[in-house]
């Protein structure tokens, strides 16, 4: 039961991340032009920040790929959890419990400086696991 449990939340990572990264990687401004003009002035003013001349644009592009970075290491520790043998989950159960965590901060930090979307993926991997967790 516990290995089916981890695929429904190897699965389910695997669609949030890869769908974060398709958007994220594909996505054009479709709010019209000051959405445009922002953009434009993020892309254009460059700063010295800690010896890099970097722009606005810069972090928030970083902040994306950093984010889809979170969503491969989260998939790779689910992959490996569904690789160890069943009678040896009780030794990785802390890593367990700093995914559900992680989870968790991850679904708080975007709902309040994103969207309700990746909150849901987020509730319902922090839940499986934490049923996992539980019957270990």
């Amino acid at each position: 039961m516990i290995k089916v449990i981890l695929y429904f939340a190897f699965g389910i990572a695997v669609l949030q991340y890869t769908a974060r990264t398709i958007l994220f990687l594909t996505s054009k401004p479709k709010h019209g032009q000051d959405e445009i003009a922002l953009i434009n002035a993020m892309k254009s003013n460059h700063w010295n920040f800690g010896g890099f001349k970097r722009s606005y644009w810069n972090f928030y592009f970083g902040g994306g790929l950093i984010a889809i970075l979170f969503g491969l290491f989260e998939i790779s520790i689910l992959l490996l959890l569904l690789i160890i043998p069943p009678g040896s989950l009780y030794i990785i159960k802390p890593l367990i419990a700093i995914v559900i965590v992680s989870n968790i901060l991850h679904g708080i930090i975007c709902i309040r400086y994103f969207f309700l979307l990746p909150v849901l993926f987020d509730i319902i991997i922090a839940v499986l696991l934490i049923i996992a967790f539980v019957h270990i």
